[in-house]
């Protein structure tokens, strides 16, 4: 028994040990993975900046670059887990040079933003730098100024041990936990989550995971917990089976690179809690889809490189590592353990006592991980769970149609068909106004009368060409005896030409977007309205007033007027006054932003396509260009709609207003 007992036990072992040691693998193969495309991006920024050491890239590069992406690199490289040596040293002699600039650019700028004042803070006590401008941000009211952003870099700072003269604590907690929607998530602006800005808010909430440290802070570790848990559960639902992520329906980079920062700071592992595992693909697994040849990382799959998706991308890897190595949260600068207002450098960080990070053989130490509202226990595969678009007329969102699997196309993948606009209720769908809107078969009644009365201009001359040459060519191959078969195709290929010609328009862009016969506009400015179904205009004098299918429309750079030279930019930050346009069935915010650049001779510069496209830059004035939360929003009706302005279909009477931002979106009410 023994010769048939011991060989069975030994492959069960051997079985089991392998097992071991290939999960083992696994998880310090994520390690390796990260250093690797850590590693390749800061050797990618210093190829792009003919820089040859980290000192001399941050030195002439990132030091020069204050307002763009050079803060999240710093913040990066300043909490490298693995830097030592010469490497350390390059790093703590270029953030010299780095810290000296900041303090000169927040010195001499008049800095609006509130996030990117508090961004900036944030960056100082980082570099080491004891700036009047952190107590300045702290105290003047700018934490909550400007949404839930200016809440979370405040927390940021908070957490690293500041007090502020304008806001405890716990009423910054208070605010944040208020902003969270019942799906779980935060957003800033709508009624449903965004996995973005729920990454961020868990993040700057990690510390407070801890029960310790809330008791330690008089808070209440319950609360919070729920708070927490409910967000993660949020980002455990909105994961894509490829392991990303996508925001407003769009797989991108920088929504997963968020998540892996978010869980890092928790003290989960992003590579091995089942929640973040969906069909074998971890988030790191997701985030590597974007990965390009040189190092760098793009925004949407298979696009070229971008410069936000890789800093945000080196932050998350390096977020990563430091949860890896024991190192803690990114955002905790040098690990300080707050204890009454005072930074100490323990070692010890708020919120991970339980969190082990990695051993060097690469298996994860034991977690604590935060239970899952209302579970007793996690599950593997989380139901795929619904998009959010609409808002009712009384400011409750309305789900719609499921994410997009993986793989469908975006932007990414396109956003499923928006049956409710944001922040209004209507539809993308004619809705009965009474008698001043005509019906979607009226509207197609009057196309077709239209297009009856329309003279036939250049399709009768084509269809004449086409027989002329047709006729041309089959005398030509009767005369040369050729086979039926191929004047017989001749045939064919004409039939096909003039059908061609018949149901295809061609028009120039006056005739396309401002002509008269287009749209059925009679001389008087009304618009007739015939159909079998509806009353004869003439008999029942029913007429449409033209004004009735017209929205209004302005472009304006008000916030940097007067912080600026450019040319481009006018002394009163008005592009384009309000202005009418005509618009059509089916016409999009995009689609009136294109006819008034093309009416009034106005740059317009987008990312994308579809419904996903995106406006980087009007008038010469791009994204960016003022700050990271920097870049062009639109507005209907006073309100910030969830979606693309390609996917946001108008109204008759709608007002759009393009304005320029420098934080989200947030600082243009009131303009």
């Amino acid at each position: 028994m023994k010769k048939v007992f011991l060989p069975i036990i030994s492959l069960f072992m051997i079985i089991i040990l392998c097992g071991s040691v290939k999960t083992s693998a696994k998880d310090n193969s994520y390690v390796k993975t990260c250093r690797e495309y850590t590693d390749g991006i800061i050797e990618h920024e210093m190829s792009l900046t003919g820089t040859d050491s980290i000192e001399a890239w941050i030195s002439k590069a990132l030091a020069e670059d204050i307002g763009g992406t050079a803060e999240w690199y710093m913040l990066g490289l300043l909490q490298y887990p693995y830097a030592s040596g010469k490497e350390a040293a390059g790093i703590e002699k270029g953030a010299g040079k780095y810290r000296s600039a900041l303090e000169n650019y927040v010195a001499s700028k008049d800095i609006k933003g509130g996030s990117v004042r508090l961004k900036f803070a944030l960056l100082l006590i980082a570099s080491g730098s004891d700036s009047a401008f952190i107590s300045e941000v702290l105290d003047d009211g700018t934490i909550g100024s400007q949404g839930i952003m200016s809440y979370v870099f405040g927390l940021h700072i908070l957490n690293n041990g500041y007090e502020s003269d304008s806001i405890s604590l716990e009423n910054l907690l208070t605010n944040l936990m208020e902003k969270q929607h019942e799906d779980g998530g935060w957003s800033i602006s709508g009624g449903y989550g965004d996995v973005d800005v729920t990454a961020m808010t868990l993040t700057a909430l990690a510390p407070y995971s801890d029960p310790e440290t809330c008791k330690q802070r008089g808070l209440d570790a319950d609360l919070i917990s729920e708070s927490i848990s409910a967000g993660i559960n949020f980002l455990s639902e909105k994961q894509l089976e490829d392991g990303d992520y996508q925001s407003y329906g769009a797989r991108n980079a920088e929504s997963t690179a968020q998540v892996i920062t978010a869980l890092s700071a928790l003290g989960i592992d992003c590579a091995g809690d089942s929640r973040f595992i969906k069909n074998g693909n971890t988030p790191i697994d997701g985030l590597s889809l974007y990965r390009k040849n040189n190092g760098s990382f793009s925004h949407k799959l298979d696009d070229s490189e971008n410069a936000t998706a890789t800093v945000q991308t080196f932050y998350s890897l390096v977020a990563y590592e430091r949860f890896a190595s024991g190192k803690g949260s990114l955002f905790l600068i040098k690990n300080p353990a707050v204890k009454d207002g005072e930074i100490e450098d323990s070692g010890e960080i708020p919120g991970t006592k339980e969190t082990g990070g990695i051993t060097e053989e690469g298996k994860a130490e034991e977690t604590k991980e935060i239970p899952e509202t209302g579970e007793t226990e996690e599950s593997e595969e989380s139901e795929k769970t619904e998009e959010t678009v609409g808002i009712t007329e009384e400011g409750e969102t309305e789900e719609t149609k499921e994410i997009p699997e993986a793989g469908e196309t975006e932007d990414t993948g396109e956003i499923p068909e928006i049956e409710e606009n944001e922040e209004t209720g209507k539809t993308g769908k004619t809705q009965e106004t009474g008698k001043t809107r005509e019906t979607d078969k009226a509207k197609m009644s009057a196309k077709a009368e239209n297009n009856g009365n329309k003279p036939l201009g250049y399709k009768l001359y084509a269809i004449i060409a086409i027989l002329a040459v047709s006729a041309f060519v089959c005398a030509l191959l009767a005369l040369l005896k050729k086979h039926r078969k191929n004047i017989l195709f001749t045939l064919i290929v004409t039939a096909a030409a003039i059908l061609f010609v018949i149901f295809t328009d061609f028009a120039s862009t006056k005739d396309y977007y401002g002509g008269a016969e287009r749209n059925n506009y009679s001389p008087d400015g009304m618009i007739n309205v015939q159909n079998d179904n509806v009353p004869d205009p003439e008999a029942d004098g029913i007429k449409v007033d033209i004004s009735s299918c017209k929205v209004s429309m302005s472009i304006r750079c008000d916030i940097i007027k007067d912080r600026t030279d450019n040319k481009y930019i006018p002394a009163d930050g008005c592009i384009l006054d309000d202005t009418d346009f005509e618009i059509h069935d089916g016409d999009t915010a995009y689609d009136v932003l294109v006819r008034a650049a093309r009416e009034y001779g106005i740059s317009v510069d987008h990312k994308g396509s579809g419904e996903m496209i995106y406006i980087s830059g009007i008038n010469y004035l791009y994204e960016l260009d003022y700050g990271d939360l920097s870049g062009w929003v639109y507005k209907v009706n006073g309100k910030l709609p969830s979606v693309g302005c390609a996917a946001y279909k108008l109204e008759p009477q709608d007002r759009v207003e393009w304005c320029y931002t420098l934080d989200l979106g947030n600082d243009t009410f009131g303009n």
